[in-house]
């Protein structure tokens, strides 16, 4: 809890207080005046306390206009404070002056101890009163009581009574100490609720912000958006979602995700106007609402900043990078809060659905889509563990002559009524909820088994949180252990773009999977922005080119000379280059031209069910029809291996 200031708890007492006591001490200039004049008429002239009453009413008058400007003064500033405190200390002292001026009056009677025994008494009350009265401030109490008992104690002295004049000394020091008892006591109060105004005040804030970035949290946003919505009549909202952060937490740790967040919401409050509402919904989901509906082009606009601001560098050793994935929807038809918040969550979806650093607009249908997907996520987890996700193979084949080099394993999720469902559904769930290293688990076993029955090489993809985490290659050692397979039937792959969040642990995590003699595959190369830094930095015995390269070859006039350019890099640093997305044979034959040894697509053959391939008699595809990387014996010449590969190319 944060502590009040010396200050804060100053003007607490002041406000609280001293404003309130001081208007009882009002009262009693007031009402005892009049009391001390019916009293008086024992022993005094009536008529010469007239004069006194209007005094002492006067000084009242005085008294109050300086506590009504008090509250609406005093608290403007800390130096207020003091100034105004001080100007009320001297009101204060004349007061006393002015409360103790009826030892002033003309005595008329001889019982000079009566009269003396009541001012006694009427100065001790007021000192009495004074101590409660001037609590709230110790400055303002003391000059009130040493107004009061100075001028009694110099009328005593020249009215030759040294003793009443010792008693008033003695009384004066007693109502300073009074009034200080009385003062630290008050203290003590107004600190307490001081303290528990302010812990007040942080619960409150904590209730509505995220602790980690400061933001507005789910429950705050909604609210802050209904405002706007109910000001403004319309309200947009951007549902931001970060790309593949469970990869940093899980690779770099939890303190490096937390600066990552801190980050991505300091960017984001650096992006909007004054008038926006900048929320954490919780994990790394967040949320922007615009006040007003944004047409299509500017809702688009306002995303791209977005996802442009988060893709750049955060930190340093090594710098993390991160995208975004945002879905948009407006208030339209009038809907809740709520239902905005939702429509924005299912486009986000769509967009993370259509490989993530994107933006989509909300459309009908996409609620029904989002269902079946929670379905099948929860239905994932037992379909596993059932045995229902069953391994796919295609071939990867030396291009000169058809022989199989090895089969890449793709899981299908097969039900037991028999419908297949696509890869394309349920493997993001599979990242999305952490049934990750699971779904490895398993296909790397059915890798294994088919290795020992079929001495063939075998590949699986996994995913960077299964590489990054440390898991992949504990759980590679306890399937080689259970199956009695050999390491070097199987190849790990990974797609290049998604280990570079901590490139030196992928390659240290890779470099121990080679240690045990499987194979490092860099899947999905030549098209990620990282592709150079990751093939010298990352360990692996193949590249696999992304299909995209080999597509467009019949198509563009550039794709060649970029498959060339990608194929020579993998030669020269002494990797197996595999172009994937081969479909034709034209398009084989351009791949084999631009001396590339080894393809996989469709050309060849499509995925099939694993037991289908290893009931396979002989495992040899449709080589390149023409090539002219081949020798006149149709042999693929490969370029000369340069000595600073990791390891040789392929005989």
């Amino acid at each position: 809890m944060t502590e009040p200031g010396c200050n804060q708890l100053r003007q607490r007492l002041l406000l609280e207080a001293l404003v309130p006591m001081g208007w009882f001490n009002l009262g009693a200039l007031v009402a005892v005046p009049l009391l001390f004049r019916l009293l008086a008429g024992m022993y005094l002239d009536p008529g010469q306390t007239w004069w006194w009453a209007g005094a002492v009413w006067a000084g009242a008058v005085l008294h109050g206009l300086g506590i009504a400007g008090h509250s609406r003064w005093w608290s403007t500033s800390n130096r207020a404070i003091v100034r105004w405190e001080r100007a009320y200390a001297l009101i204060s002292g004349l007061n006393g002056v002015i409360w103790a001026s009826f030892v002033l009056i003309d005595r008329t009677t001889q019982d000079r101890f009566g009269v003396d025994m009541l001012l006694l008494a009427f100065m001790v009350a007021a000192s009495a009163t004074a101590a409660i009265s001037f609590a709230g401030s110790l400055l303002a109490g003391r000059f009130y009581l040493v107004g009061q008992w100075s001028l009694y104690i110099t009328v005593m002295l020249a009215r030759s009574s040294p003793a009443a004049a010792l008693v008033g000394v003695a009384a004066m020091v007693a109502g300073m100490s009074y009034q200080t008892v009385v003062h630290l006591i008050l203290a003590r109060t107004v600190d307490a609720r001081v303290r528990s105004t302010v812990l007040a005040d942080e619960l409150a804030v904590q209730a509505s912000t995220d602790s980690l970035t400061g933001l507005l949290n789910r429950g705050a946003v909604v609210d802050a958006a209904d405002a706007l919505l109910e000001r403004h009549g319309a309200i947009t909202m951007l549902f931001i979602d970060l790309d593949g952060f469970k990869d940093v937490n899980d690779g770099l740790g939890h303190a490096r995700g937390d600066e990552v967040l801190v980050t991505v919401a300091d960017r984001l409050q650096q992006l909007v106007r004054s008038g926006d509402v900048v929320g954490r919904l919780g994990g790394d989901e967040f949320v922007v609402a615009l006040p007003g509906g944004l047409d299509t082009s500017r809702a688009d606009a306002v995303a791209e900043r977005v996802i442009a601001a988060l893709g750049e560098p955060i930190g340093d050793e090594p710098p993390v990078r991160v995208t975004a994935s945002v879905g948009i929807a407006e208030s339209g038809e009038a809907v809740s809060t709520e239902e905005i918040l939702s429509r924005a969550d299912l486009a986000m979806y769509a967009a993370k659905g259509s490989g993530g650093r994107a933006a989509q607009h909300y459309q009908l249908g996409q609620a029904d889509r989002r269902r079946g997907q929670l379905a099948l996520a929860r239905e994932l987890p037992g379909a596993i563990e059932r045995g229902e996700i069953v391994a796919y193979a295609q071939p990867a084949v030396t291009l000169a002559s058809g022989e199989c080099r090895g089969y890449e394993l793709l899981a299908r999720w097969v039900r037991p009524d028999g419908t297949v469902i696509s890869p394309d559904l349920f493997i993001p769930l599979t990242e999305h909820y952490g049934h990750d290293r699971a779904l490895g688990r398993a296909m790397l076993a059915q890798a294994a088994e088919a290795a020992l029955a079929s001495g063939l090489r075998f590949g699986v993809n996994v995913t960077p949180n299964h590489l990054l985490s440390g898991h992949l290659y504990h759980d590679l050692c306890e399937v080689l252990e259970r199956t009695g397979a050999s390491a070097d039937r199987l190849i790990v792959e990974i797609t290049e773009s998604q280990v570079m969040t901590d490139i030196t642990r992928a390659a240290a995590e890779a470099g121990r999977i080679e240690a045990l003699g499987a194979a490092m595959a860099i899947d999905d190369f030549g098209v990620g922005a990282s592709s150079l830094a990751l093939a010298d930095q990352l360990p692996c015995t193949y590249l696999k080119t992304a299909p995209e390269l080999a597509l467009r070859l019949s198509t563009s006039q550039r794709a060649r000379p970029v498959l060339e350019c990608v194929a020579g890099l993998g030669h020269q640093l002494g990797y197996r280059v595999v172009a994937e997305g081969i479909e034709s044979a034209e398009v084989a034959a351009l791949v084999a031209e631009a001396g590339i040894l080894y393809g996989q697509g469709y050309h060849f053959a499509r995925p099939r069910p694993l037991a289908e391939v290893l009931a396979l008699p002989r495992h040899r595809y449709t080589p390149a029809v023409s090539c002219g990387g081949c020798a006149p014996d149709g042999v693929l010449r490969p370029p000369p291996p340069s000595p600073v590969g990791p390891h040789p190319p392929a005989a």
